[in-house]
């Protein structure tokens, strides 16, 4: 009886586990509650200061997810991706190595807690909202976690995009916006076209 060569079966085990990365039907998930899939607006102003998250140490790749609940990508520092509705902002944060509660924001090595004369303070599509770390991100949401004296201008609310409705095909991307195809994971596997 002839067996299958050595060689030949590493490269049939290969291209087994590569085809299996991409199938029909996403693979099941403990955190994955099927299709969800939901964006939000975001803007995080500290001390005066809009953080900067274009960084590609914030991006979740197909490669490298940061975290199953919730990412950024495509070096779009503006919109949260929510993959799982019980997904909360203090996910995400810690994913990027950040701290987020009603008290602190931690930014690496900087902290701006609560104080004398600044709060930290928390808004949802414009509204004061207590759950803080807690929150977990709806689709279309506009969200502003803010840090300094009294409440924000306007003019900071103005500044959180309009982006995530474009990502969720509830509006038209505006000339020369591209929304790249959405990427796919370890626990979000690749859908083929049906």
């Amino acid at each position: 009886m002839n067996s299958i060569p050595k060689k030949n079966f590493a490269v049939f085990f290969i291209l087994a586990v590569f085809i299996s990365g991409c199938s029909k039907t996403p693979a099941p998930s403990a955190n994955n509650h099927g299709e969800y899939h939901a964006h939000a607006d975001f803007l995080v102003h500290l001390g005066g200061e809009r953080v900067d998250f274009a960084k590609e140490e914030y991006m979740s790749t197909p490669y490298m997810e940061l975290n199953p609940f919730m990412d950024m990508h495509d070096l779009n520092p503006n919109v949260l991706h929510v993959h799982d509705e019980d997904g909360k902002l203090s996910d995400f944060f810690q994913s990027i190595g950040m701290e987020f509660s009603k008290e602190c924001f931690e930014l690496g090595e900087k902290k701006f807690c609560n104080n004398e004369n600044e709060t930290l303070q928390f808004f949802v599509n414009g509204k004061p909202n207590q759950e803080f770390e807690n929150y977990k991100p709806k689709d279309l949401d506009k969200i502003l976690i803010y840090f300094g004296e009294g409440a924000p201008s306007q003019e900071i609310f103005e500044t959180i995009s309009n982006q995530a409705c474009i990502y969720s095909e509830k509006c038209a991307a505006p000339e020369g916006f591209v929304v790249p195809d959405e990427n796919c994971s370890a626990s979000r596997p690749c859908v083929l076209p049906e």
